[in-house]
């Protein structure tokens, strides 16, 4: 999620916003490739990883991601880093 800046973010958000029942894959897919700057040759590792991010953020199983479910995501993975990296001993505040 580091490669995504605020302004990005906030782009997000608003196409979350216009869809209150969440996207979907498809959606999902194309909105975070245009969003995340990769080499060509990446593209089907990048797809791949957001086919499988969407299938971990969704975690009510139901096809689609709302904003909430994204979120969350990123707080606990953020927070999951966190603690990884204190319990080793590589944490730094």
């Amino acid at each position: 999620m580091m490669l995504l800046d605020n302004e990005k973010l906030a782009a997000l958000e608003e196409e979350f916003n216009e869809h209150p029942n969440g996207i979907e894959l498809p959606n999902f897919v194309l909105l975070m490739k245009s969003a995340i700057v990769h080499p060509e040759e990446e593209r089907f590792r990048l797809v791949s990883g957001l086919i499988k991010l969407f299938q971990d953020i969704d975690i009510n199983g139901d096809g689609h991601m709302e904003w909430s479910e994204f979120t969350q995501y990123i707080i606990d993975a953020v927070i999951g880093e966190k603690d990884t990296k204190f319990f080793d001993g590589t944490y730094n505040a």
